[in-house]
């Protein structure tokens, strides 16, 4: 399943389908530490519509000359073209998107932080999401939450252990190198003021029996997109470091996610109102990040159209229409990403850790176009 797998499975599953994503935690609810009490990582255990205007007017009745021009004019109006493109120009001097930045040469920044463990949180308590709508009034899901933290999808994943472990299969990914993620910027500020913060997708520069990734400070290049163009799945430019914890992100913010389904098939999604929060930890002669939370929310629908968009004859662990089902089932939307005050996605925490990584431009062979798109070429560091 695209959901990577609680960290600890939530007890009395029954009382998640009453879920309304709101309400304090029970007083005997667990509580897990904050971000700064968690113990450095031990990595090495670990259509347009043309609508006519108002009717004019009876007595206002256009000459036969008048209709003439008028059909000129819409003969040899320009139709903006935006078929099959996620971004550029559309022929009409209006643009169909704004396409991501092309790939710099690299390498990017003086170091780069890959993600070594990552997994979806157990609840909704501290260390494990955050407050997403930054509404402390509100958490989720009901009676597994307290402070306002957020993580409506946690329900989901502990629905799904019957059917698959989905941890197993982010950790088979990660192991495998087939979801890379690297954290980088062009200057991290020790000194509390912002900086710029980029997650990428990766790929390895050698062979994992070269360079072991999940354990040693490697060399990546950088991933397209999943739409073929090249750029962060996510940038913050609010990034921080204060007495030596991590934030970035906020209601604004948001990253492209692709997570394992299960079988070699992945998932893509984008989620919103992204929250990062993390702890500077030693690692070796460097430093990493602990104890580090991801945050933010899906929309339902955009959950339910991914599924949908898997290939049927895939293998899948769990089949679509029972993925859909429970999603139906026991998740309900807790956020509201457009601010219509509907809520309409569901929220999720991912926690993770981080070891050293160099990470450096477009992989040898691929070139990127002014369009974003990547395309065979010269490419590479």
């Amino acid at each position: 399943m695209f959901l990577v797998g609680a960290c600890d499975p939530l007890v009395d599953r029954g009382s998640l389908s009453h879920a309304d994503g709101a309400g304090p935690a029970d007083a005997d609810s667990p509580e897990a530490p904050s971000p700064a009490e968690v113990a450095a990582p031990d990595i090495e255990a670990a259509v347009f519509v043309d609508s006519a205007p108002d009717g004019d007017e009876a007595g206002d009745v256009s000459s036969p000359e008048t209709e003439v021009q008028d059909a000129d004019v819409v003969e040899d109006a320009c139709v903006p073209d935006c078929q099959g493109k996620q971004c550029g120009p559309d022929g009409c001097g209006g643009s169909c998107g704004s396409c991501p930045t092309a790939c710099p040469a690299g390498p990017l920044g003086p170091v780069g932080q890959k993600i070594v463990k990552l997994a979806v949180g157990s609840g909704g308590y501290p260390g494990q999401s955050l407050d997403i709508d930054e509404d402390s009034t509100t958490c989720s899901p009901a009676q597994f939450c307290q402070d306002g933290i957020d993580n409506m999808l946690s329900s989901l994943t502990t629905q799904l252990l019957q059917f698959v472990d989905t941890s197993s299969e982010l950790s088979k990914a990660l192991e495998a190198g087939d979801v890379i993620l690297v954290l980088e910027s062009p200057a991290w500020n020790k000194d509390s003021s912002a900086f710029l913060l980029r997650i990428w997708g990766g790929t390895p520069n050698h062979p994992k029996e070269t360079c072991d990734f999940q354990t040693e400070e490697c060399d990546f290049a950088v991933s397209p997109l999943p739409d073929g163009t090249c750029g962060p799945l996510a940038e913050l430019d609010n990034a921080r470091f204060v007495d030596g914890v991590l934030t970035a992100g906020g209601v604004s913010a948001t990253m492209k996610l692709v997570l394992p389904y299960g079988n070699g098939v992945f998932l893509t999604v984008t989620v919103h109102l992204l929250h990062l929060v993390a702890q500077e930890v030693p690692f070796g002669d460097g430093w990493a990040l602990g104890s580090g939370v991801m945050a933010g929310a899906i929309p339902k629908n955009d959950l339910m159209e991914a599924v949908d968009s898997l290939p049927d004859d895939a293998g899948l662990p769990v089949s679509k229409d029972m993925v859909k089902n429970l999603l139906d089932m026991f998740v309900k939307p807790d956020i509201d990403t457009d601010g219509d005050g509907e809520l309409d996605a569901a929220s999720i925490g991912l926690v993770f850790q981080t070891i050293p990584a160099v990470l450096e431009g477009l992989p040898s062979g691929l070139t990127c176009q002014d369009d974003g798109l990547c395309v065979p070429g010269p490419g590479g560091p």
